[in-house]
């Protein structure tokens, strides 16, 4: 069962945010892989481990292991620092999807060399006051989110890296950035009209090729007060029964968001209560000491019957299902 879990967890390392520095320790780096770990997060201040040789590794073998970054282009990018970027998706969404695909593709060549197998990119959010995410997202138009996003994530898979459609249901118009405090969005109905069209039409265009980034926002008419969409039962559902989405789905960072920090749910909590809530794989900021303490804790709610184990069997097959594809398979294609 501890195998089982560990399977489930996406780990970033020490990766912090604002002034606080990332790990570049490849011996920490080979402890949480070691650990069993499903899937590893390099962030801009981790870059240094690119050049290491325990990623690329750690993906020989029958249970490869995922390697993200979130490799959107612009302001949020690791590759400025080892290899050339995109620029943000605000200035892409002006170009022919044509463009954009090769721009992606070419992207997505350079993290495949640097080990990365798992992009958290693109956005499919819509651009709308009060902006909490600025240039980060392609338009304000739904059908042109889809045309862009969807031309990306198609270069990042043509390069053999699956893309990532984030933050469901869609957090352009939320009321403040979920990265600071928890964070609002407009009400059910008013997101299927426009923000949520995106998360519907690429997650149905890239069937088996890509993976879905659920937020920690808050959707009146969804979820319940007070518990964000990535913790709460109730709105996991309605991605998998409404939206149809029966891939992986992986939630937004747990240890350091505010969205998450400022409701004063602890990080071995919320990791429990995601995968409760039907995510497959919880990413979390952390060291080898954090995954044992949170692995204690999930072995103990399985034990109890909190977390089922038919809920972790679930997770563990589309995780599975997606290491047995191998890099993004090409279309037409089922992962």
């Amino acid at each position: 069962m501890r195998q089982k879990l560990a399977q489930l967890m996406f780990i970033g390392f020490n990766t912090g945010y604002g002034d606080t520095p990332g790990t570049t320790d490849p011996g920490a780096a080979q402890a949480v892989i070691d650990a069993g770990v499903g899937g590893v997060f390099v962030g801009r201040k981790e870059v240094g481990l690119f050049n290491s040789p325990v990623l690329p590794a750690a993906q020989d073998g029958p249970l490869p292991l995922l390697v993200a970054t979130d490799g959107e282009g612009g302001r949020v990018d690791p590759l400025p620092q080892v290899a050339p970027s995109v620029p943000p998706a605000r200035e892409m969404g002006t170009w022919d999807p044509k463009r954009i695909r090769e721009a992606a593709q070419q992207h997505g060549n350079d993290l495949r060399a640097h080990a990365v197998n798992v992009n958290f990119a693109p956005m499919a959010d819509l651009a709308g006051g009060p902006d909490p995410l600025g240039d980060r997202t392609w338009s304000s138009d739904p059908v042109t989110v889809t045309a862009t996003a969807g031309a990306f994530a198609e270069g990042m898979c043509d390069a053999g890296v699956y893309p990532t459609f984030k933050h469901f249901p869609g957090h352009g118009h939320s009321d403040v950035d979920a990265d600071l405090e928890p964070a609002t969005t407009p009400d059910l109905a008013t997101l299927e009209a426009a923000d949520l069209l995106p998360f519907r039409d690429l997650t149905k265009s890239m069937k088996g090729r890509s993976l879905v980034m659920t937020g920690h926002l808050d959707v009146p008419g969804l979820t319940t007060e007070g518990r964000p969409l990535s913790l709460d039962p109730g709105a996991m559902a309605y991605l998998r029964d409404q939206v149809g989405f029966d891939g992986v789905a992986v939630t937004d960072e747990l240890a350091e968001m505010g969205s998450i920090t400022q409701r004063g749910i602890p990080v071995a909590e919320a990791v429990e209560q995601s995968l409760i809530a039907g995510n497959d794989m919880a990413l979390f900021f952390g060291g080898p000491s954090d995954l044992s303490r949170i692995l204690d804790r999930l072995e103990q709610a399985v034990e109890s019957g909190r977390l089922s184990t038919e809920r972790v069997d679930e997770a563990l097959d589309r995780v599975i299902t997606l290491k047995a594809a191998g890099t993004c398979p090409g279309q037409g294609q089922s992962g």
